[in-house]
């Protein structure tokens, strides 16, 4: 049996006035990816139907790389399930996707799972109180780690959350990072700790 893509293949091979591009981060999602290259632009392609590649449309599937709509230079992405967060040069983070559980940290846009408000065309930034160094996409949750070390999280967490929220009373002033899994656990390191949660339940390790 033959597979057309069991072996790596070029992606963004560009065009003649831009050539190659090379590709700075890639992260994949339930059943989309989305990698940032060395212009500052994001490419997404797989599943789109929540507007999973954030090029203003939902409903058909990507199968080339599309750019992400917007005039954002991004430096990193992470993918969710069925949602996507990109920082951009300034420490911005936007968020596209599925919405139903406020994954995206816009206030005031409907989270209902069949409303057509939830799949965010408009890729507005999230109110952070400050730039973000690293973002990290879950199942149906959002993580951020400030430049100054802050943990901030939104999403489906309990109670649920639609704008970021202090996720701990705790701070290192560098080395942090945050990891989040599909089955509802996030870990947030310091220079010699690290944090559990069950998101879902709430507890804390």
């Amino acid at each position: 049996t033959s597979y057309p893509y069991a072996r790596p293949s070029d992606l963004l091979d560009g065009n003649e006035e831009d050539g190659k591009r090379v590709a700075l981060d890639i992260s994949a999602g339930g059943s989309h990816t989305c990698v940032v290259v060395d212009d500052g632009r994001a490419f997404c392609w797989g599943y789109n139907g929540d507007g999973n590649t954030g090029d203003g449309t939902a409903g058909e599937d990507r199968t080339s790389p599309t750019e992400v709509s917007g005039t954002a230079s991004y430096v990193s992405t992470s993918s969710g399930s069925n949602h996507n967060c990109a920082i951009t040069n300034t420490g911005t983070v936007k968020c596209w996707g599925r919405n139903d559980d406020g994954q995206l940290g816009l206030n005031g846009v409907p989270t209902g799972p069949t409303n057509d408000d939830a799949k965010v065309r408009e890729l507005r930034p999230v109110a952070l109180p400050g730039e973000a160094a690293q973002v990290a996409c879950g199942n149906q949750q959002t993580f951020a780690v400030s430049a100054g070390g802050a943990l901030l999280a939104w999403g489906k967490m309990a109670p649920k959350r639609a704008t970021p929220n202090d996720a701990a009373a705790w701070r290192a002033s560098r080395n942090c990072s945050v990891a989040v899994e599909e089955f509802e656990q996030a870990c947030y390191s310091g220079e010699r700790s690290c944090r559990w949660w069950w998101l879902v339940a709430g507890a804390r390790g």
